[in-house]
């Protein structure tokens, strides 16, 4: 049974459904379906207005703020090599979502990293990616169409 963080009643199959391929947990490999992933389950209201296992939802605003004020952080675009090419924020580093769990030595676990994908959903799995792999100081901001600096 699946339940959303904080509530008791289990999602329905048509719930459940959408959330699986909505975050892509499965993938064809060699003719079969395999996991190849999991994300934890969390109502919109905890996901908008709290810290979750160690990663923070920030808007746009409060990321750009953070690059003024900071001295080191790594932004971190999960997107594709085409969406990254097609436009990106300066100085950002690609490391496509799907490929996170495998280029994580690339990343430094004491610098601040602030994620994006497009619009949120790729940024808020990398974030909880990361801090499965024991990363503490992840703001995800969602998508670069907020990014208007």
């Amino acid at each position: 049974m699946l339940c959303l963080r904080g509530y008791d009643s289990p999602l329905s199959h048509a719930e459940l459904y959408r959330v699986v391929a909505s975050m892509e947990l499965a993938q064809m490999i060699d003719g079969l379906w395999r996991v190849v992933g999991f994300h934890t389950v969390i109502s919109e209201f905890e996901f908008a207005t709290q810290e979750v296992d160690g990663w923070h939802s920030i808007s746009a605003a409060e990321a750009y703020a953070m690059t003024q004020e900071l001295n080191e952080f790594i932004i971190l675009d999960v997107r594709t090599q085409d969406e990254f090419d097609e436009r990106h924020i300066a100085g950002a580093v690609l490391i496509p979502y799907d490929e996170l769990l495998k280029r994580l030595l690339e990343l430094d676990k004491d610098v601040p990293i602030l994620v994006y994908c497009r619009s949120g959903r790729r940024s808020a799995i990398a974030a909880q990616t990361l801090s499965n792999a024991g990363f503490m100081h992840i703001y995800d901001f969602g998508g670069i169409i907020d990014w208007s600096w």
